[in-house]
């Protein structure tokens, strides 16, 4: 192959007929020029971005959206006490644990007032209590997290802090996959939202075709995709609105926030909030789930 960057323009265009012609040669020289004009490529000098989270569990419980420390301690007892019920051993926290008010100019200067201490240490506090009561601990990354990486260019993230702590497993993606009961559920804390429940963890389901636990709406919903064949769950939020100031002080048509988390079961997604709490809690909750399941008695 006398002119190696030619052939590689000719072979994007020809077939390897029309090639194997023009260079009086058989196809499977062509083959053969055409592998190595690919070996010649210079490799990627960024890293292979493919080190997201996989979590293999029959029994998990999802929550997101906590904001510490804007959070509310109810409906995160709630998730605590729905996890002892079911026996339930692995959180995953689909980002937007902390708030990071802090790194943000317009919040730090006029409506909070919070030092970075002040947003970590309650933090810690409920992650310590989180890994008391569960084997594992997976957190993914939130926008609210970004904010301490983009203040310091990169120099340092939440997941410094938060790493530290044995047992927890902090991810720089915004997603993870959980693997349960046989089935793989995308767990996103995706960039996008809509006003409208579930329109969001629909369109992922058609892009990645997996069942869908969709963070950062605010928004608890569950239904199907337009196949029918993935389910799709708006998991809520644990941020309280009564200490969110832009939330309870100005009147818009956002919709409401919903208070509540996800457990999956065996593939199965089981929304919970505050409403429906009691029921879980309750025996006819609990052999709604699994009529012969020993370990939650």
């Amino acid at each position: 192959m006398k002119n190696n960057e030619l052939f590689r323009i000719e072979a994007a265009r020809m077939s390897n007929t029309d090639l194997a012609i023009k260079y009086d040669v058989s196809k499977r020289t062509i083959r053969r020029w055409k592998l190595e004009s690919r070996q010649s490529m210079p490799p990627p000098r960024t890293p292979k971005y493919d080190e997201f989270m996989t979590v293999k569990a029959d029994r998990a419980m999802v929550i997101g959206d906590v904001e510490v420390p804007c959070h509310d301690p109810e409906i995160l007892e709630q998730a605590c006490s729905i996890a002892k019920k079911f026996d339930i051993k692995t959180l995953i926290i689909n980002g937007d644990f902390i708030s990071l008010d802090s790194f943000s100019k317009w919040a730090r200067s006029t409506v909070y007032k919070l030092a970075f201490k002040e947003e970590l240490e309650p933090a810690v506090k409920i992650l310590r209590i989180f890994l008391s009561l569960f084997s594992e601990v997976h957190c993914t990354t939130g926008n609210h997290e970004r904010r301490l990486a983009h203040r310091l260019d990169g120099e340092i993230t939440i997941a410094d802090f938060f790493k530290s702590l044995a047992g927890v497993e902090f991810s720089e993606y915004s997603y993870c996959v959980l693997e349960s009961g046989g089935t793989e559920i995308l767990v996103a804390h995706q960039d996008n939202y809509s006003r409208l429940p579930l329109a969001v963890a629909r369109e992922l389901a058609s892009i990645y075709h997996k069942n869908i636990i969709c963070g950062h709406t605010h928004h608890q919903a569950a239904g199907f995709d337009k196949s029918g064949k993935y389910w799709i769950v708006d998991g809520g939020c644990m941020r309280d609105p009564l200490h969110t100031e832009y939330k309870s002080t100005r009147i818009n048509t956002f919709p409401k926030w919903n208070a509540g988390g996800t457990f999956v079961i065996d593939g199965n997604p089981y929304l919970f909030n505050k409403s429906n709490y009691t029921f879980w809690i309750d025996l006819g909750g609990h052999k709604y789930i699994d009529k012969s399941c020993e370990r939650c008695n």
